[in-house]
């Protein structure tokens, strides 16, 4: 189940993202971290990051 995201999720947000995209967004992660009210984290069984999600309005 989705459960927002804390700033603590983020290094493991980055890892993963790292893994699976194939390049650093580190910048534009954090960023959305910090102004998406709907950045959401996904926990594995393992109690690991499984996956991510962010939605942002354009106004």
């Amino acid at each position: 189940m989705p459960r927002p995201a804390e700033p603590t999720d983020l290094p493991a947000i980055l890892a993963l993202d790292a893994e699976v995209f194939g390049a650093p967004r580190d910048a534009l992660l954090t960023r959305l971290q910090t102004v998406s009210a709907r950045f959401r984290v996904v926990d594995g069984p393992d109690g690991g990051l499984a996956g991510f999600a962010a939605a942002c309005s354009a106004r």
